[in-house]
């Protein structure tokens, strides 16, 4: 199965970035961003297949409308260098039906983030056509400030912590710091309730998989949490990936090969 980690990025209007253009993109929908004035009009974009979005039952009607919803995330949002969402893309197990990871997205948005006071636009992705034909991916795109009856309030900052966290925790493992890391994972456990996003993940994706009859599960653990002697392949992000595909090198590519010839020599070695 062609399963990989999970990527989670940050929307950030330094970057010359709109919550409203990149919700578009993701959805494939037409949304007017009145900040700009611009219409991101990706309607003609092929490949999405399931679009929704989920809530807390306090919010408000009007953030299950798209076009309503960030355009209200872009107006509580006024600092020059606003962070606007935050989107976490989870690959897709191949093996089950379309049917079949609409629900699996569905429940796991539910239990790790829209039950910790988040709204998620969800858009489900097939594989591109030049690439992976097992590449079925999800894009969350999840708000950052505290939703109530009336509108958006503060930022939630304790979300940023709980990601934050995680980051540290990789970067203690990858030092060689064990001790850190151990005492670490367990204040991160006891302490902040979106840390174990990955480990649910995991789960939910195994239950489908055993209700689908399939024997093989996955593990969220990184494989130097796994004990394996692999380097984890770099993430190409979306210009690279499109680079690549279009036969020009670029520099990600040159070191996600670099590692993939390294762990093919690991994998050799060990035969």
């Amino acid at each position: 199965m062609a399963i990989m980690a999970p990527h989670i990025q940050i929307v950030k209007r330094s970057c010359g970035r709109s919550a409203i253009g990149f919700a578009a993109y993701r959805a494939a929908s037409l949304l007017y961003d009145e900040r700009t004035g611009l219409t991101h009009d990706y309607t003609r974009k092929s490949g999405v297949i399931h679009t929704e979005i989920l809530a807390p039952a306090h919010a408000p009607e009007w953030v299950y409308d798209r076009q309503e919803l960030w355009r209200q995330v872009e107006l509580a949002a006024r600092r020059k260098d606003a962070q606007l969402a935050r989107e976490v893309m989870l690959p897709l197990p191949a093996e089950i039906s379309d049917r079949e990871r609409v629900a699996l997205v569905r429940s796991f948005v539910k239990d790790a983030f829209v039950a910790h006071g988040m709204i998620a636009d969800i858009a489900i992705h097939l594989p591109d056509r030049r690439g992976d034909q097992r590449n079925h991916h999800a894009h969350i795109t999840c708000t950052m400030r505290h939703i109530t009856p009336d509108g958006f309030g503060k930022q939630a900052r304790e979300w940023n912590d709980d990601f934050a966290g995680l980051r540290k925790l990789y970067a203690l493992r990858r030092a060689g710091k064990t001790g850190e890391a151990a005492a670490w994972e367990s204040e991160l456990k006891a302490s902040r309730p979106i840390f174990d996003w990955r480990e649910k993940w995991a789960a939910h994706i195994n239950r489908y998989l055993a209700a689908a009859g399939y024997s093989h599960r996955v593990d969220h653990r990184s494989w130097m949490e796994q004990g394996i002697d692999r380097e984890p392949e770099i993430h190409l992000g979306v210009e690279a990936t499109h680079l690549e595909r279009k036969g020009e090198r670029t520099r990600a590519g040159d070191a996600r090969r670099n590692v993939q010839e390294r762990n093919g020599e690991r994998a050799r070695a060990e035969a």
